[in-house]
């Protein structure tokens, strides 16, 4: 999707702020009448809902928490609106009766349990989705809701720290898309940490997470974070993106990990990523352990299949291409797309390059 046409913080959230059916005398009735006394409106609710949250979801990120007490729930919603003066703006509500009216009025927030504490039994809370808790975690980062926030600041100075944290992994693609051109040191740094690992496996043959990738087709923390950025359609400046795609295609180890390579390969970045990936290829100068190969074939290959009308008969397609690098002469597959496209043959040796040729059948 296009980030234009992507959604606003506000947009997403007010998801779970939908105004509620209530009849007369019920206790959702009775909030509603009482937030029409206090002047509030359904759309005010959202605005001073929606920054309060994310300064608590990055609060209980940075801290490691799940879950909190109402005591602590409170502690934080009042040093929110302490740390971020507009926040304080906007609120009508004590931070107690706040933390009701959402729990009342939205899925956001919601009472999960009781537990011990100082002698007594208390209500903690959490999240309902572990999405939102994220989803608002990136807003925080991107709207500078969370606690040392500066003037002028980049997502970098809230996000530097926990970049290839596996906690962190879904909000650092998310605070990219929403944080745009802002985001682009938190891509900067990405690919410096790309770089030192791919210099370290070409010098030493081995980097700190070598077995996860080797074994377990698992990428680098850093090159997994740029997938899904790219997957995402963050923007990543020019001067960045080469670097970004070559580390991408270098570590891709044919594609035979978890990420969405057919979405990444079908959007907007993914016809520079064949490219470079092919390129790389070409140069014969690659390690077999990354599987160049595969790589240039499945990317080719999932950029131009429709898994549409036989997602069996396309899947079984694939699978010869995943086969080995170093396997000498394996069959030669031939790729045929569901869409009127040409046929692409790929040489039989490791050293052979990538030919195309069209399809008589669908030759002028």
């Amino acid at each position: 999707m296009h980030p234009e046409r992507r959604l606003q913080p506000i947009d997403i959230v007010s998801v779970a702020f939908r105004p509620a059916t209530a009849e007369p005398g019920n206790a959702r009735w009775q909030e509603s009448a009482n937030r029409r006394a206090l002047g509030h409106t359904f759309s005010e609710l959202r605005i001073e809902a929606v920054p309060q949250l994310a300064y608590v979801a990055f609060e209980m990120m940075r801290t490691g928490r799940q879950t909190a007490t109402e005591r602590e729930l409170l502690h934080i919603i009042e040093e929110c609106r302490q740390n971020v003066p507009m926040i304080r703006r906007y609120t009508k509500d004590a931070p107690d009766e706040f933390l009701k009216r959402v729990e009342l009025r939205s899925s956001l927030v919601v009472e999960a349990g009781h537990v011990a504490e100082g002698g007594k039994t208390v209500p903690f809370y959490q999240f309902r989705h572990l999405t939102f808790r994220e989803y608002l975690a990136a807003v925080a980062a991107v709207e500078g809701h969370h606690r040392g926030y500066r003037q002028g600041e980049t997502l970098f100075e809230p996000l530097g720290d926990v970049i290839v944290a596996e906690e962190w992994k879904e909000i650092i693609p998310m605070a990219a898309v929403l944080g745009r051109k802002q985001a682009q040191p938190l891509i900067t740094e990405l690919v410096s940490l790309g770089e030192a690992a791919k210099r370290e496996f070409l010098s030493t043959a081995g980097f700190p997470e070598k077995n996860r990738w080797s074994v377990d087709n698992k990428l680098p923390a850093p090159i997994s974070r740029l997938v899904q950025c790219l997957i995402e359609e963050a923007e990543v400046s020019q001067e960045t993106l080469g670097e970004t795609l070559s580390l991408v295609s270098f570590f891709a180890r044919g594609c035979h990990g978890p990420e969405n390579w057919q979405a990444l390969s079908r959007g907007p970045y993914g016809k520079e990523l064949i490219h470079q990936a092919l390129t790389m290829y070409m140069e014969m100068n690659w390690p077999p352990e990354t599987r160049l190969r595969t790589t240039v074939a499945l990317l080719s290959a999932l950029n131009r299949l429709r898994f549409v009308r036989s997602p069996r008969r396309d899947a079984a397609t694939i699978r010869p291409l995943s086969s080995s690098d170093h396997v000498r002469r394996p069959p030669t597959p031939v790729i045929t797309s569901s869409r009127r496209m040409p046929t692409i043959f790929f040489g039989s040796n490791v050293g052979s390059k990538l030919r195309t040729n069209r399809n008589s059948r669908y030759s002028s």
